[in-house]
């Protein structure tokens, strides 16, 4: 008699086992679905330093609303200001609106000394990049970092500057609230 309750034993054993894995595997895979790097859905991590992912940049053709499925997303501003007669640039990020945005950028450029500073350029949830050479530069703002470079560049040389080269991009992405 011993011997026909074993195999039932195991039976019911190895039935318990299986129906407590598909149970965690239902679990982990009805669980909702978090992009890369934490990035809403169409935006990809950016930023990369030594702390790890610093932000989120659009892709390409692609954009954010302020709902999307996961959560509550809000705009995110950044500002580029100089003092081009003394080279001073002043910088904001992940703002909370454009003026916002604009003044810090301001206020940066006159905290290093700036007299003459003027906002050249803002940009919501994507990026920009200033481009230098050896006459003059050009700031531009673009959906990732790539196409901010590449639109600086372009003015850069168009305007006859030799020597062009990136010298500061930076990316400003929308923020989860909820």
């Amino acid at each position: 008699m011993l011997k026909t309750h074993m195999p039932r034993i195991a039976f019911l054993q190895s039935h318990y086992a299986m129906s407590a894995l598909l149970v965690a595997c239902l679990l982990l895979a009805s669980r909702p679905a978090i992009a890369e790097g934490n990035c809403p859905p169409g935006y990809v991590p950016s930023g990369v330093g030594p702390g790890g992912v610093q932000g989120c940049a659009p892709l390409s053709g692609g954009g954010a609303s302020s709902t999307q499925q996961g959560g509550v997303w809000e705009d995110r501003y950044g500002a580029v200001a100089t003092d081009p007669h003394l080279g001073i640039l002043g910088t904001s990020k992940n703002m909370g609106s454009r003026s916002l945005a604009e003044r810090t950028a301001l206020d940066s450029c006159k905290s290093q000394g700036g007299l003459g500073c003027k906002v050249n350029t803002w940009y919501r949830n994507g990026c920009v990049a200033m481009v230098s050479g050896d006459k003059a530069y050009a700031v531009e703002s673009g959906e990732d970092q790539d196409s901010a470079s590449k639109a600086s560049m372009k003015s850069c040389q168009s305007d006859g500057n030799t020597g062009c080269h990136v010298y500061y991009t930076d990316c400003s992405s929308p923020q989860r609230v909820r």
